[in-house]
């Protein structure tokens, strides 16, 4: 349903070129050609002057795609260099197994479920573990998991949200102290592993996604014992 509540609010927002239009022979389908592609990013559409009989105007004359992934082998539509899922250099993003790590002491694997989930709402570990989180993107949208200090994920999360033009180079991970470890944001289908230590003081921390939109519903806990 188009509602002005659902969502964020709209960021980033730019025009494309209509390169090209071809009408189908039936009259009833239209393939349009962009001058580029942003994957993650809403498109509106707009068919205003379309009539769906020679007097009768559409009943909606817009509609709203997202562009999670192009299949391969497209020339549909033409490739641009907006990406969303930037590589992000952070202290708190280690992706490699630190050297002085004989081996992880816990491995959490987690993905998703529709409806914005990951596919674990909880979590449990001891103080001071040396934890190595991989994560498993296989939805089709954009994710990241961020872990935060207990009772933050609302904080961090619309931190996140105003980041506004900068969010898309930092993968949506606002500047914060009560951010202990986050992946990068990944595409459908990727999968990557992050590795930190748990927190010395028990308690029930979080982990949320925090590309815009998702965290209100997009998280779960880290129980530290």
């Amino acid at each position: 349903m188009y509602q002005h509540n659902y969502g964020s609010p709209v960021q980033q927002k730019q025009s494309r070129v209509i390169k090209e239009v071809k009408v189908s022979d039936d009259g009833l389908s239209v393939q349009l050609t962009l001058d580029q592609f942003r994957m993650g990013f809403i498109y509106e559409i707009r068919a205003e002057g379309v009539r769906n009989t020679a007097s009768n105007k559409l009943l909606n004359d817009y509609g709203y795609y997202t562009l999670n992934q192009v299949p391969n082998g497209s020339t549909i539509i033409s490739k641009g260099t907006g990406n969303p899922a930037v590589a992000t250099a952070s202290s708190l993003r280690v992706t490699t197994q630190p050297a002085d790590w004989d081996q992880p002491d816990v491995e959490i694997k987690m993905g998703t479920l529709p409806g914005l989930k990951f596919d674990q709402t909880e979590v449990s570990v001891k103080a001071g573990d040396k934890i190595k989180w991989t994560f498993n993107n296989n939805d089709d949208m954009l994710h990241n998991v961020i872990i935060v200090n207990p009772g933050k994920a609302d904080e961090v999360g619309a931190a996140a949200q105003e980041l506004g033009l900068d969010g898309e180079t930092l993968s949506y991970v606002p500047e914060s102290n009560e951010i202990l470890a986050h992946t990068n944001l990944l595409h459908p289908d990727d999968v990557e592993s992050i590795y930190f230590k748990a927190p010395q003081a028990p308690g029930r921390y979080e982990y949320v996604c925090t590309f815009p939109g998702h965290h209100v519903i997009m998280r779960g806990v880290l129980v530290v014992e």
